[in-house]
Order: structure tokens, then sequence, then C-alpha cells
């Protein structure tokens, strides 16, 4: 015990899912001066005669929150706030499927498993007189469950394909396509239904331009690999 070391509450990372579950854009809270999540159990009582007076008991359910606060940051030249603040006070305003965000926290060093989870938000600020910084609490009502995720800090994502634009060309090949999704970076193979592209250019880690192959008329799905992993298209180009 002599040469371990104790954590810091500011270890925490939490993020904000701003794109979709198939193409994810996690961007991280800024601003945030305290952080603390819970998970609190539903315990009945579960004693029966056997148990010689001792109570018994069972976990039928559980919760869990985040109780943060943050300080309202915006960009001094455009005046915008950032995004997840956007998006959290959006999310507190609305109704159904707008009133939930996907939400992530891990620790920011590494160390570790994270957790991720769909939320409802409460967006209180604080207010005060003229002294006061724009402080806001933030609230997370966890809406389902809060399931254990590889740190993020250690992954390395596989790609994500998630559009071919145009979506259709001819089956002799030859028409330029950019294809969209994510975690492109170091790309080292693209295919149309395992079939190998000869020339393509990684654009950016969300594009890649890509000059389409041979083939049969139909869908074809797309494929990127990388040294993470291989991303299989969740939209087909039509070869027509």
């Amino acid at each position: 015990m002599a040469n371990e070391i104790t954590d810091l509450a500011r270890r925490y990372r939490w993020q904000l899912n701003l794109g979709t579950e198939a193409v994810p854009d996690w961007q991280t809270v800024m601003g945030t001066v305290e952080f603390k999540p819970t998970v609190d159990p539903t315990i009945q009582d579960d004693s029966d005669y056997e148990s010689n007076g001792w109570k018994g008991n069972t976990k039928t359910a559980q919760a869990w929150k985040i109780e943060a606060k943050i300080s309202h940051k915006y960009d001094p030249d455009t005046l915008a706030y950032h995004p997840t603040h956007d998006a959290l006070e959006a999310a507190s305003e609305a109704f159904g499927a707008d009133s939930r965000i996907q939400v992530r926290y891990f620790d920011r060093s590494g160390k570790g498993t994270g957790r991720q989870g769909w939320a409802l938000v409460t967006w209180a600020p604080e207010g005060g007189d003229t002294e006061q910084l724009d402080r806001v609490t933030v609230t997370l009502t966890g809406d389902g469950p809060l399931t254990s995720i590889a740190n993020p800090v250690n992954a390395t994502p596989a790609p994500i394909v998630s559009a071919v634009s145009p979506a259709s060309g001819p089956a002799a090949g030859g028409d330029l396509v950019i294809i969209t999704g994510a975690n492109f970076t170091g790309a080292t193979d693209v295919e149309f239904d395992d079939v190998n592209v000869t020339d393509f250019t990684v654009v950016s880690s969300t594009q890649i331009a890509a000059i389409t192959p041979a083939g049969s008329a139909g869908p074809a799905n797309v494929d990127v690999t990388t040294p993470n992993g291989t991303g299989t298209g969740t939209a087909a180009y039509t070869y027509v």
C-alpha cells in the first residue's frame, strides 16, 4: 500500500454523443467544475422463517444518475456556446426522443473502464450577483442501463462507413465516389463487395475519395479497413 496513489476527483472526463449511434461524434463537456456519478440500487426485504431472525435482502432494480456543475462556456469570436452545452440545454427543454442524450464518462488518464448510457437532462442555472460566474447545475437521470465500456483513451476504434455519394453507378466501375463515415485515418484497403479498390485517397478521418471497381448489377457492401479493423458499410452502393 505504501506506493499506491489516491485518485483525484478531477480524473473524470465526460462526453456527449452529438452524432448518431451508427456514426458517433463524442465531444467532451467543457468547463466542468464538479462531477458525481452514482448508482442507486432498490433493495427489497426478502426475509423468511428459515433465516432465524436474520434479514434477507434482494436487489430488484437500480438507477443511475450524474450530477455535474459546469461553467457556461462560449466562443468570444462567434458568441456561440459550446455545442455540448447547447445539446444539454436543448434536451432539458424537449420531449420524447429529443429529451434523451447519450453520455459516457471515463478516467482521463486511461485507467480502468468507462461507463455509457442514455439519460434525461435537468439544466439549472445558478444565477447570482454581479461577481458570480455563470454556472449551471446539470443532472442526468439514467434512462435504461449504464453499461461498461473500454476506456476511450486507450481505444483504437474500427472505421465506420455511413454513406456513399453518389449512391449508384455503372457496373463497369470507374466512377468517383465519396465514402463518408468515421475513423478512416490510416486506411489500407477499400472494397466494394470484396472487390479491392485500386485507386482511393483518404481525404480526412471522415471521408475517402475512391474510384469504383467493376461489379455486378445490384447492391454492393462497402468496406474500409484500417490498422484498427474493418468497418462494413451501413449504406450500400448500387451498380446499375
